[in-house]
């Protein structure tokens, strides 16, 4: 009993250290191949230009090979169109959080995905020192953000696989485990480096916006201007 109590224990280890190296030991490299949407290798110069061209609606995706060491490959799409049903979608949020929101709220989704590559701090373990760094970052905005629209609420998701140590009992937590990949599976389907958002309306319209980008600007989105650009206001 006690042996397959440590090999047990020994495999959990092992899993965890793996699945932590599959980031950190990429995270600081250049990619060596370029791929473009299709998966033909690209030159580098050709992959920059294609990407930082939004006209092109091109996302990118890095990840590490042992044949071939750190590939960068270009994805679409930059931005999707959803329509849910608001009430089992406010529902299901408010199972993963433990919290209850208004049904006038408008959701502004963050979310990481599991072996990001986005910087050399990303990470798939999330501990308590990491999660306050990065909240000295994003709390500011967000509070802003929400002061400025009362039915506004920044949440930040993580997908499942990722370790997390936040606090769940605490009614100033916002960052979550995407339990059972809820979000991942109807939402963030395209893996994107530095993440993805989405902005859920009480209509049920969602937007998605896959790749780096600020919560800030994407609440720019909700302008009607911005937001029609879209939805057409049939939809």
């Amino acid at each position: 009993m006690k042996f397959f109590l440590f090999l047990l224990l020994n495999f959990l280890f092992l899993s965890c250290a793996s699945n932590q190296s599959s980031v950190t030991e990429w995270t600081n490299k250049r990619p060596k191949i370029y791929l473009d949407e299709n998966g033909e290798k690209i030159s580098s110069n050709t992959f920059q230009e294609r990407w930082r061209n939004n006209k092109n609606g091109l996302v990118r995706w890095d990840y590490g090979s042992q044949d071939s060491g750190r590939v960068a490959k270009l994805q679409k799409p930059l931005y999707s169109r959803h329509f849910v049903t608001y009430p089992l979608f406010a529902h299901k949020i408010e199972e993963i959080t433990g919290r209850t929101f208004p049904p006038t709220t408008i959701f502004l989704l963050e979310f990481t995905f599991l072996n990001d590559l986005c910087s050399d701090y990303s990470t798939n373990e999330w501990n308590k020192t990491q999660i306050k760094f990065r909240k000295n970052f994003l709390t500011p905005q967000k509070e802003e953000l929400e002061k400025r629209n009362e039915n506004l609420v920044i949440l930040n998701f993580f997908e499942d696989g990722i370790s997390l140590l936040n606090s769940p009992d605490s009614p100033e937590e916002y960052f979550y485990i995407d339990k059972d990949n809820f979000l991942r599976n109807n939402f963030f389907k395209t893996q994107t480096l530095c993440g993805s958002m989405a902005l859920i309306k009480p209509n049920g319209q969602a937007l998605v916006r896959n790749g780096e980008y600020s919560t800030g600007e994407f609440e720019q989105h909700l302008k009607p201007e911005n937001w029609d650009l879209f939805f057409s206001p049939e939809e």
